[in-house]
């Protein structure tokens, strides 16, 4: 994940990093009913191993796994990227374009991923990862309305911004607190533009 950038978005790294969180969150799944008896298979335990392997080269990690609310939150995020990878440009047309059947699936998986993620969060987990998952879904179902059910999926976003903002520290994070308002704020005006228009612009002035 962490040899990703952005104008590698569309290569091997990516697919590489999407088929490694899959089989981890696969594998942890299946041991979770048998932690009292845990048989895991050589694979598994190749790959909890090399994950934690992995971990030993940065200094602040400790050499265990991820909670599942992070892996979760994580793969959707590279799912997010694939969207952005797979959307159709006419050639020298930076404009949205239309999107290609991996785009929408894509989307749809990083939403159901950030969901997924939001439901098995640790009770002891920081506000700050509900926030982040919370931000993320927001992201992602915004991008989705830009193609399918758009007042649908904009209500939706409008709901992650709002949780994600109940759990960021304006004072300790301000950064992340206005991008989240900022964020809120063109959904209200995307809103504006199929209905409602003063109520909704009246919530994207609000959030500005």
């Amino acid at each position: 994940r962490d040899r990703i950038l952005p104008s590698d978005s569309a290569g091997q790294n990516l697919i590489v990093a999407i088929r490694a969180f899959e089989q981890v969150i696969f594998y942890l799944n299946l041991d979770r009913p048998s932690q009292e008896n845990p048989q895991h298979t050589p694979e598994c335990d190749r790959l909890i191993a090399e994950l934690k392997q992995n971990l030993t080269q940065y200094p602040l990690q400790s050499n265990s796994l991820a909670p599942m609310a992070d892996l979760l939150n994580d793969l959707g995020t590279l799912y997010w990227m694939r969207s952005h990878a797979s959307r159709s440009h006419p050639e020298g047309n930076t404009t949205v374009g239309a999107p290609t059947l991996d785009t929408l699936q894509s989307l749809e998986r990083s939403i159901a991923l950030y969901r997924e993620g939001l439901n098995k969060i640790d009770v002891a987990a920081t506000p700050h990862c509900r926030a982040l998952l919370n931000k993320n879904l927001g992201i992602a179902s915004a991008d989705l309305a830009r193609y399918q059910d758009k007042t649908e999926n904009l209500q939706q976003a409008v709901v992650a911004y709002q949780q994600a903002l109940l759990n960021l520290d304006r004072w300790a994070d301000p950064q992340q607190y206005a991008a989240a308002q900022n964020n809120l704020a063109t959904v209200y005006w995307n809103l504006a533009q199929d209905g409602q228009p003063i109520i909704h612009l009246k919530s994207a002035i609000a959030a500005y």
